[in-house]
């Protein structure tokens, strides 16, 4: 599935290329489409992006198979792109991790297949990758999950299966 994303300057997109062995393509648009670095910008095969501009910085989340389906989070700043933590800093694999920007602090919301498919939130503290309060936050499994910024604190929805697949809305305590 494409990603979009736009800043004040310029329109981006990303996508797994099933051409260059299911590896993330991330292209900027200045009236053709071009890569923004050389090479792509998972090591090999990758799932479920999450992907955003910031004012000078692009972010992109997602579930590494080099990685064991952990979740990486990248960062293209100053011309390249650099892990941010460490690539695979999830416990177990995850399922359709979304990344947001909160008072500038990346946070991924993500079905954490190692806590019975149940929700997490993590946010990038201090160079590493914390959960937000704890594991596992729904009450039990989920399926689809989106995150939002409100007053400066993030608010993830997501389906919640023990309740029939009705959606949920939480803000984490922290």
């Amino acid at each position: 599935y494409p990603k979009i994303a736009a800043n004040d300057k310029q329109v981006f997109i990303a996508y797994v290329d099933g051409s260059m062995g299911s590896s993330i393509v991330v292209k900027k648009y200045d009236g053709t489409w071009k890569n923004v670095s050389k090479g792509n910008v998972s090591d090999g095969e990758a799932y479920h992006l999450s992907f955003l501009a910031a004012k000078d910085k692009l972010y992109i989340a997602y579930a590494d198979v080099t990685e064991k389906n952990k979740a990486t989070v990248k960062v293209f700043a100053k011309g390249k792109w650099e892990v941010l933590g460490k690539k695979g800093f999830t416990k177990l694999d995850v399922n359709r991790p979304q990344l947001e920007l909160v008072q500038n602090i990346p946070v991924i919301a993500f079905r954490d297949i190692g806590n019975k498919h149940a929700l997490s939130v993590m946010q990038y503290k201090n160079n590493k990758w914390v959960y937000v309060n704890k594991p596992a936050i729904s009450s039990g499994s989920t399926n689809y999950v989106s995150i939002a910024t409100y007053k400066n604190k993030p608010v993830v929805a997501y389906t919640d299966n023990v309740k029939d697949g009705k959606l949920t809305v939480i803000k984490p305590k922290k």
